[in-house]
């Protein structure tokens, strides 16, 4: 995952290995042309993102679950 840095993206997934950060169209730049030549780095960080992903819930699968969960127990 490419991603603009936030405080949120930061809290989810660590930086230069499970995700790539930028905080400017420059620095975007200079990220995909830097991915685009190192393809064994950019695939163990999708990987380790994707891994990120299913294992701390942030799939759709398991988002909606989440939210399911806070319905059913505020309804009691």
């Amino acid at each position: 995952m490419m991603a603009e840095r936030t405080d949120e993206h930061l809290s989810m997934f660590e930086e230069n290995k499970e995700a790539v950060y930028f905080s400017s169209k420059e620095e975007l730049l200079e990220k995909c042309k830097y991915y685009l030549v190192h393809d064994s780095e950019r695939k163990s960080i999708a990987l380790a993102g994707r891994k990120r992903c299913i294992t701390s819930g942030y799939s759709n699968e398991g988002m909606i679950r989440s939210a399911f969960k806070l319905i059913y127990n505020k309804k009691g």
